[in-house]
């Protein structure tokens, strides 16, 4: 499925295409990334912007595409976003 992520790339938000890969009891995102730039996953409830909490601590890729799997996801509706932070 290719779906569009919010990246926040410092304070502005950006539209990306992402792919999430169902898995065996779980799912993996997808999202092209800049070398060495960190990264972290967040989830929500709901869609406000002050609601997302880290999934992940921050981490770096090499790029071109940074993957990270969410093994048993909780049954009720979350929402993911992506942060990014330069070097």
């Amino acid at each position: 499925i290719s779906r569009s992520l919010d990246l926040f790339n410092g304070s502005a938000l950006v539209d990306v295409e992402c792919s999430i890969a169902n898995l065996e009891g779980g799912f993996t995102l997808s999202w092209p990334c800049v070398a060495d730039f960190q990264y972290q996953v967040e989830v929500s409830s709901t869609l406000e912007p002050d609601s997302f909490t880290p999934l992940t601590t921050l981490e770096t890729f090499t790029g071109p595409l940074a993957t990270f799997s969410i093994p048993d996801p909780s049954p009720d509706r979350k929402f993911y976003r992506v942060v990014r932070q330069a070097p």
